[in-house]
């Protein structure tokens, strides 16, 4: 005879499954290379838990991800594990991956949804081996330690993909791509913008660039080279 399963005091932990899929290119439509196994592997995820409290969901707590590793079969899908406390109230999960550097400062608990979003950013450059990565998951009910809580959410790298391609008509003049300069306005890179629609495609989106709170100006160029076929790609900006 079994005994009966232990039963989770609202304060205990709760072990949460997630997946996560990062969706393919969709833009241009012409000329775009396929994505990339770095382009889409994830190495490490912090996991940032809001609560609602009436008027804003406000920080709480943060954890990593545990058992991170890709879904055999499938390079745009990676599946793990964390531990959450149990809660009755409104919770908004948000996912940051590749976050390199970003979290050398931790969130303040009880920070607001917004200040938060804005503090957290990372460095990057174009020779950076992983993307950083933002998603997020809603869930209104709360974390019920008795339910089957897997979680499935799309993650959108922080950083924009950039294809240079030298077309020429028939009758076109010659000329030659040698190099390009990137001016990144910002030293640091937002990982969770101020405002996404993280609703399914064709609407996944980031309305319009952020800038990290913390970030300074920065005016010195990267410098790409061309291939051997006078096009640029990919880049990252």
């Amino acid at each position: 005879m079994r005994d009966k399963e232990p039963v989770m005091s609202p304060t205990e932990e709760e072990l949460v499954r997630l997946s996560r899929r990062i969706p393919g290119n969709t833009l241009p439509k012409n000329n775009t290379k396929a994505q990339t196994a770095a382009e889409t592997a994830i190495s490490q995820v912090k996991i940032l838990v809001f609560e609602w409290d009436g008027s804003e969901y406000l920080f709480r707590y943060m954890v990593d991800g545990r058992q991170v590793q890709p879904v055999s079969g499938d390079e745009q899908k990676t599946t793990f594990d964390a531990l959450l406390r149990s809660s009755a109230v409104s919770t908004k999960l948000l996912l940051i991956a590749n976050y390199g550097d970003a979290f050398t400062t931790l969130p303040a608990i009880g920070a607001s949804e917004g200040a938060v979003r804005r503090d957290i950013a990372c460095s990057f450059s174009q020779s950076s081996s992983t993307f950083p990565m933002f998603g997020e998951i809603a869930i209104p009910g709360g974390l019920d330690a008795g339910s089957n809580n897997n979680f499935s959410a799309t993650m959108l790298r922080a950083v924009a993909k950039v294809e240079v391609v030298k077309t020429l008509e028939a009758d076109s003049y010659g000329f030659e791509i040698a190099s390009i300069a990137i001016y990144r306005h910002n030293t640091k890179v937002q990982l969770s913008p101020d405002v996404a629609n993280m609703a399914a495609l064709p609407d996944l989106g980031v309305a319009g660039p952020s800038v990290p709170s913390h970030s300074s100006l920065s005016s010195v160029p990267v410098s790409v080279s061309a291939g051997e076929d006078g096009s640029i790609s990919p880049l990252y900006i």
